[in-house]
């Protein structure tokens, strides 16, 4: 098989630092194993069994406080989004309160200003009618009777003529004033109208803007609290993923220890087989020990061999099993301990045919090709280490013809 690209698995600091705790399990430092077996306590394979069980399900633990801070780290980021919506939004809001006061504080002038326009208006009215009264009166007081009777009596045409006349001038001009002074008031009192529903409809409108902040606001503040008490379980849940991590190690040197003491290995067998180990299985490096990954960011500690799905890959050298789970970012992936502080592992398996504890000899098939863990292509991820090292693994494998 021999793909044009391959995708790199989802491999994150704290998946390293899981790993980083796995590989320690073959470190030589015999004061961390715990002490040996007392006379009369539990077996070796007693004790052996118990911290396997502790070491799986610590295992399934992390697994799960991983996936935890996955979603959380996406939980959080939803959460930020809202409140940056919100503040967007209150923002907005708070404008158009603003807005809204602007525009209501030059309705009010504009309506004390035609206020103002109405008292000399209704005053001058008021004087013009005062005035038609006064020509009424003083032409009745011409005659010292009605002015009706004046005219109805007056026997020379042209001064009848006259009289009529001017009356008619006079009272024409005031009328026309009156007129002029009732259309004046009448359109003040029509813009005076629509000025007190403008700003009947802008206070109501500055009640919901006001509302909606308090509203907006408001739930920015769920938000905040929302996220406040996520990133506090966030930190307990750190807190509690620290001391499993505590634990694994603890209980992981045991399993290391015990297997040690179980199978005898020293390591001297696979120290010695440098060069001339088998590959564990037939295909084309599609990534090479050193070479970088993540776009740079990281390199890589192992190699990946390209092979068919489902093809079977094999262990390289004698050891025990100690790690046979899903691990993020190495998909289902097998740890051999060969002893002397050497292992290898095998990652990215569609399956795996051995369990932890299981003895295995060179040539034993551990699982199947495939690219689990998020890998974009197919085949096995091999990595040597020692003393927790990374190691080229092309260093220890045999040279291919």
């Amino acid at each position: 098989m021999n793909p044009a690209r391959v995708a790199v698995p989802l491999v994150t600091p704290v998946t390293l630092m899981l790993l980083g705790l796995l590989v320690v399990l073959t470190i030589a430092v015999p004061a961390a194993w715990g002490a040996e077996p007392t006379a009369g306590g539990p077996s070796d394979s007693a004790r052996q069994e118990t911290a396997r069980a502790e070491l799986e399900r610590i295992t399934t633990e992390l697994n799960g406080l991983d996936a935890w801070f996955g979603s959380a780290d996406r939980k959080q980021a939803r959460l930020e989004g809202k409140i940056a919506a919100h503040d967007r939004a209150v923002a907005a809001a708070s404008a158009a309160v603003d807005l809204a006061e602007q525009t209501l504080r030059a309705a009010e002038q504009r309506q004390a200003e035609l206020t103002s326009e109405l008292g000399p208006l209704r005053d001058a009215r008021a004087q013009a009618a005062r005035q038609v009264a006064s020509h009424l009166g003083a032409a009745m007081r011409l005659a010292g009777q009605d002015f009706f009777k004046l005219v109805l009596n007056e026997s020379d045409p042209l001064t009848l003529e006259r009289m009529v006349r001017y009356h008619q001038y006079f009272g024409a001009a005031r009328l026309r004033a009156l007129q002029r002074y009732n259309a004046a008031l009448s359109a003040v009192d029509t813009r005076e109208a629509a000025l007190r529903d403008e700003i009947a409809r802008i206070e109501t409108e500055r009640a919901t803007q006001k509302s909606r902040t308090e509203a907006l606001g408001a739930a920015r503040a769920e938000s905040v609290a929302l996220l406040a008490g996520l990133e506090q379980t966030r930190s307990d849940q750190t807190e509690t993923r620290a001391r499993l991590e505590a634990d694994r190690k603890r209980v992981a040197d045991l399993v290391a220890a015990l297997n040690r003491k179980a199978l005898g290995l020293d390591g001297r067998s696979f120290g010695q087989s440098r060069g001339k180990l088998p590959w564990p299985v037939d295909g084309k490096v599609l990534h090479g020990f050193g070479q970088p990954r993540a776009e740079g960011r990281l390199r890589w500690q192992g190699m990946v061999i390209g092979a068919g799905v489902g093809s079977e890959f094999r262990v390289v050298q004698s050891g025990r099993v100690v790690f046979a789970d899903w691990l993020r970012g190495f998909g289902m992936l097998a740890i051999v301990d060969h002893g002397g502080g050497y292992m290898t592992l095998y990652g990215q398996a569609e399956s795996l045919a051995r369990r932890v504890g299981d003895r295995v000899a060179p040539g034993d098939v551990l699982g199947r090709v495939g690219q689990s863990g998020g890998s974009g292509s197919v085949g096995v991820y091999f990595e040597v280490r020692e003393r927790g090292q990374a190691r080229d693994p092309a260093a220890w494998l045999a040279r291919r013809r």
